[in-house]
């Protein structure tokens, strides 16, 4: 009778641990993912209040020009401030897949996953997060963001609408377009259109480079094509 008490109760035990895990992994993909939004919107109280605020708090990531890292509160305090300040509201609802916990203990985890920012015909962000629960409540305490800056559908098509802007125009055709860190470049053939027919046509080439996530256009290059309307 009383093996089979202490049975039952460890089965008990056993479940009510394994609940409270799920519980705490729904908890935390909805926090990285709420912290997510939250930034890139410009939130500033909702994304401050997502994190561990102490002295080992840690964020690291790449960008196109290396990496960056802040150690401590204050110093990621002041880094995202300013971002906040001069950034762009956005509105992105990330999918996130792949998650791998580790618990340590009841307040303490070490998760993985991948995040598709901006659609799955580009390749996911490798994401790392140390948590804390605080008060009942998971805070983020450390971040490393891996983001891959190659050629990806997103870049092309930031690139893409750049050249549009200059030429003013969508009659591009050929067009190829390379991504190397900060600088593109991108040929096409340009068709000048009247009254519905091609009457001329010239080989170009673009040169960008992105200034402050803005693609800029540095050089520009052409030659007339044989051509009868």
């Amino acid at each position: 009778m009383k093996k089979g008490l202490l049975a039952a109760t460890g089965l008990l035990l056993g479940l009510l641990s394994f609940a409270q895990t799920n519980m705490d992994e729904e908890a935390i993909k909805k926090l990285v993912s709420e912290e997510t939004k939250n930034a890139y919107a410009l939130r500033e109280k909702e994304y401050l209040e997502s994190w561990v605020q102490a002295p080992y708090t840690f964020r690291a990531g790449n960008n196109r020009t290396g990496y960056y890292v802040n150690q401590g509160w204050a110093s990621l305090e002041t880094d995202l401030l300013k971002t906040f300040n001069k950034g762009n509201p956005r509105v992105v609802n990330p999918v996130l897949e792949n998650f791998v916990f580790k618990f340590y203990g009841n307040e303490a985890c070490f998760a993985t996953y991948d995040q598709f920012l901006y659609g799955k015909e580009n390749k996911p962000s490798k994401e790392v997060r140390v948590l804390e629960k605080q008060n009942g409540t998971w805070k983020i305490a450390a971040v490393v963001a891996l983001w891959d800056y190659s050629k990806n559908k997103y870049e092309e098509d930031l690139v893409r609408k750049a050249i549009e802007k200059e030429t003013n125009a969508q009659n591009i055709s050929n067009y190829e377009a390379h991504i190397a860190s900060s600088t593109a470049w991108a040929t096409y053939t340009q068709d000048e259109i009247k009254e519905g027919k091609t009457m001329a046509q010239s080989q170009q080439v673009r040169i960008l480079e992105r200034i402050d996530g803005v693609w800029k256009i540095v050089f520009v290059g052409l030659q007339t094509l044989p051509h009868k309307p």
